[in-house]
């Protein structure tokens, strides 16, 4: 069994090297590999390169908050106006799933994504029932 491992060994190194000079002496084939590795070079600096670059400054933070802060503000506005792929990214920030209809009741209550759900807690007020003991101090 050992002697067989061995011998499945050194097959498979000969195999390995014989498939490496068939490699080596193909022009063709070394080509397409110098190709693909510099290739890969040239991704890996450019990966290195956007690593190194500093991270946004605060005025290009403000540059990207400030359309999704008007989007939250009034996306009725945005889907009003906007052209159709528009309406349906409005329609993918807006809600969770795609809106339900139903043909005797309508467009059933749709599931809002979690910014809509942070503003309806913020700007409900908070009601509750009145105790069993009511409004009036006891007597």
């Amino acid at each position: 069994s050992v002697l067989l491992s061995q011998l499945k060994i050194l097959s498979s190194r000969d195999s390995i090297c014989s498939s490496i000079s068939l490699i080596c002496e193909s022009k063709t084939l070394l080509a397409a590999y110098e190709a693909k590795v510099e290739k890969l070079e040239l991704e890996k600096q450019k990966t290195e390169e956007m690593a190194a670059k500093p991270l946004p400054t605060r005025d290009t933070f403000e540059d990207f908050i400030e359309p999704a802060l008007k989007f939250l503000v009034n996306p009725w506005n945005i889907y009003k106006k906007g052209d159709l792929a528009l309406k349906r990214t409005v329609l993918k920030l807006a809600f969770t799933e795609p809106l339900r209809y139903n043909r005797e009741k309508g467009y059933r209550t749709a599931k809002t994504t979690l910014p809509f759900k942070a503003l309806a807690e913020i700007l409900t007020p908070k009601c509750g029932l009145v105790g069993p003991e009511g409004l009036e101090p006891p007597t």
